[in-house]
């Protein structure tokens, strides 16, 4: 044998207990879910923003809360999407076509028109490498 194993005195002793305790926090410590803790503390103040707002008359969704607390816009409802679809008929920029669930909608009279507009005045690309030639 090349070298020989030295001796392991008590001091060395300690330090490789140190490591080896070390080496079990670490290994809790990569098992905690801290993200957990953010998104669960979140959702609960979003939830108890939600209780307090119902509780005064003002109705809104843990995920509209949420998006206001990140700064965020909140989604429309159902109700709000579906008076800005007929608005938007109303004023004929949509038309709708169809009933129900198979409603879809297509652009309407004055959309068509700024359409038509546009197309009117493009103009075709020039080659900018037509001098190079």
């Amino acid at each position: 044998m090349l070298y020989g194993t030295p001796i392991v005195d008590p001091i060395d002793e300690k330090v490789l207990g140190e490591v080896e305790e070390m080496r079990r926090d670490l290994k809790y410590r990569l098992a905690e879910t801290h993200r957990w803790d953010g998104q669960l503390r979140r959702q609960l103040q979003a939830r108890a923003i939600q209780g307090s707002n119902s509780i005064e008359g003002y109705h809104a969704s843990v995920e509209d809360i949420e998006s206001i607390m990140f700064g965020e816009e909140p989604l429309l409802s159902q109700g709000q999407a579906a008076r800005d679809l007929r608005d938007l008929v109303s004023r004929d920029w949509l038309r709708p076509y169809g009933e129900t669930k198979g409603r879809f909608y297509a652009p309407g009279p004055k959309m068509l028109a700024i359409r038509e507009d546009f197309a009117g005045r493009a103009r075709p690309l020039r080659d900018p490498y037509a001098v190079a030639r």
